[in-house]
């Protein structure tokens, strides 16, 4: 397992971002389901370890993360680092995992939900745990606020 770090004040814009976006790019599972794509946050790993939006059609305008495309992990921007996360974490290929902003399981937060209360409440970054076969999001010290992919 592995722990990424990822300042929160930018994961906020990203997911403003896909909340506003009048599109939603697929995932795999949508494409194969063929289910409508919902706002969503996508961690990615490859060319470093990102977070991105999935929502698209959204126009620039002052106050909105139009412009803003993808927020890193702290300490894992380049090709390099995905490599060295991949092999701690159990992982041999490169991954796109998606987190649904707006769903919840039973007696937890929705993901919106926790980064907006840990944005108010001053917390300064959001945390993913990554495993070979699942990964969790948690906003520390917000309240339970946790889910898992």
């Amino acid at each position: 397992m592995i722990t990424l770090a990822f300042p929160l004040a930018g994961v906020v814009l990203l997911a403003e971002h896909a909340l506003a976006a009048t599109a939603h790019e697929p995932s795999t599972h949508d494409v194969l389901h063929a289910t409508k794509p919902a706002p969503a946050l996508w961690l990615i790993g490859g060319s470093g370890v990102f977070l991105m939006s999935n929502g698209i059609d959204t126009a620039c305008d002052e106050g909105s993360a139009g412009g803003l495309l993808v927020v890193y992990a702290e300490g894992y921007r380049t090709r390099a680092d995905w490599l060295k996360a991949a092999v701690d974490a159990g992982r041999a290929d490169d991954i796109r995992i998606v987190f649904p902003l707006l769903d919840a399981g039973p007696g937890q937060t929705n993901l919106h939900e926790a980064l907006t209360a840990g944005a108010a409440a001053g917390v300064t970054e959001l945390v993913i745990d990554l495993w070979a076969h699942r990964a969790r999001w948690r906003v520390p010290a917000a309240g339970n606020g946790q889910g898992t992919r």
